[in-house]
């Protein structure tokens, strides 16, 4: 049984060191179990910064370094303990290995022995503390400046391989050949961290998920349908997009929390991480949520391996676009010219989307009249000799493929003709419309039928 039990104050007891000491493993056992209730996990770095200059000099040191050891103890290096000896590290990575784990290692505490160092009697094995001095003053009055005995955790370096028999061990980093031939700090492994600001790959996957995320959202926002201002429309067809869009727009807000968070728990990045997996299997053809990778707080670099891998197989998962969308630039003498894909020059249907500040009669009425549509090449001198291209069909209401927005209006066009064979040909498209068609904006659509 651990000596960890409340010390019995009465009136004329004899004090000793000892009754000091039993009250401060009392508290801190109280601390550390009620703490652990609360957060199982309670174990990790939370700061983690190593000497890069050091590594080519061949040794490993560290400049900074903060957490919580397995056992419960904290620690702040430089700020209130001492950084551990920097190591060489050549001798200990043979060339029978591709990676070096570096360990951050404690004493254990020892019932019963001594727990720091004393010069009058050294002790055989490694001691939990170093002795220091360091003057106080009395906070009451401000005066009496003392110096007096504490004690700083005695860390220590160790490789994968060499004995941690008797101490407290926390792996934070692993070392591996660089295509130059020297070494460097792995970029793959996590160390166990209570933050992910101190574990890299984490912080890494979780901002890379915002990007894509937004992206991916925004390319289906792009495809909703919008009759009229500040109200959208998906029809049954799309229900698929709706659902995918609803999945990410309520997985962005929490995990851009999260990437502005770099103190929050990594369980908590895998939780919504997790959680999007999850739902992101609605759209997959195989797999199923339960084969999401669990959280292994001893394991990150594996728990967030696995989760990465699955999301990123899940967000390329393609539903099919119902339209393809030719992008038209806007050249010289009023010519707008686009270049249009092979594979949709058959078997589809093509519309033309006008927007402009001319009055929307004027723009459904008088487009089909004074367009000319072609190929790019063609349509100048369709212009110059006022002849007419491709018959344009206004619709009053466009195909549901097409994501109908506000204060467009939309025409077929006629596939037919020897304009309609310059496009084939020429791979490309060009529209023109007089200069009384103000504040222009133009894009051409391929439906397929």
């Amino acid at each position: 049984m651990d000596h960890v039990q409340r010390v019995l104050w009465h009136e004329g007891m004899f004090i000793t060191p000892n009754h000091f000491q039993q009250a401060d493993r009392h508290a801190e056992s109280v601390l550390h179990r009620a703490l652990r209730a609360v957060q199982p996990t309670l174990r990790g770095l939370t700061d983690l910064e190593v000497d890069r200059d050091a590594l080519g000099t061949g040794s490993f040191a560290l400049r900074s370094c903060a957490g919580v050891m397995p056992d419960g103890t904290v620690f702040a290096m430089p700020e209130a303990d001492e950084l551990p000896p920097s190591r060489p590290f050549e001798q200990a990575f043979t060339s029978d290995r591709d990676r070096l784990g570096i360990l951050l290692c404690l004493p254990d505490r020892r019932p019963g022995l001594a727990s720091s160092d004393d010069p009058s009697r050294p002790s055989p094995t490694p001691v939990r503390y170093k002795r220091r001095g360091v003057r106080v003053r009395d906070e009451v009055h401000g005066g009496s400046e003392r110096e007096i005995p504490v004690g700083v955790c005695s860390f220590s370096l160790r490789f994968d391989g060499e004995a941690v028999e008797g101490q407290v061990s926390l792996r934070i980093a692993e070392l591996v050949r660089s295509p130059s031939g020297g070494f460097a700090v792995s970029e793959d492994f996590a160390p166990t961290a209570l933050c992910w600001g101190a574990t890299p790959p984490v912080g890494r996957l979780l901002k890379r998920m915002v990007d894509i995320c937004c992206a991916k959202a925004g390319d289906l926002a792009a495809q909703r349908r919008q009759r009229t201002q500040g109200m959208v429309e998906f029809s049954v067809s799309e229900s698929a997009n709706y659902l995918l869009l609803h999945t990410l727009n309520g997985a962005i807000p929490g995990l851009m929390h999260l990437a502005a968070s770099p103190r929050a728990h990594p369980e908590l990045v895998w939780r919504e991480l997790a959680r999007l997996c999850g739902a992101l299997h609605t759209f997959a053809a195989d797999g199923h949520p339960r084969e999401v990778s669990p959280y292994r707080h001893d394991d990150l670099t594996a728990t967030f391996a696995g989760l990465d891998a699955r999301l990123r197989a899940l967000l390329d998962t393609n539903i099919t676009a119902r339209y393809v969308p030719i992008a038209l630039a806007r050249g010289g003498n009023g010519v707008w010219t686009g270049r249009v894909p092979e594979s949709v020059l058959d078997a589809h249907r093509f519309y033309l989307s006008v927007q402009s500040s001319a009055a929307a009669e004027k723009v459904s009425l008088q487009t089909p009249a004074k367009a000319k549509v072609a190929s790019a090449g063609k349509v100048p001198l369709l212009v110059a000799q006022a002849l007419k291209g491709l018959g344009l069909t206004y619709l009053s209401v466009p195909p549901g493929e097409i994501p109908a927005q506000p204060g467009c209006s939309y025409f077929e066009v006629q596939r037919s003709g020897d304009e309609w064979q310059s496009i084939v040909d020429a791979r490309s498209i060009g529209v023109y419309l007089p200069p009384d068609f103000t504040d222009l904006k133009m894009e051409f659509m391929a439906v397929k039928e």
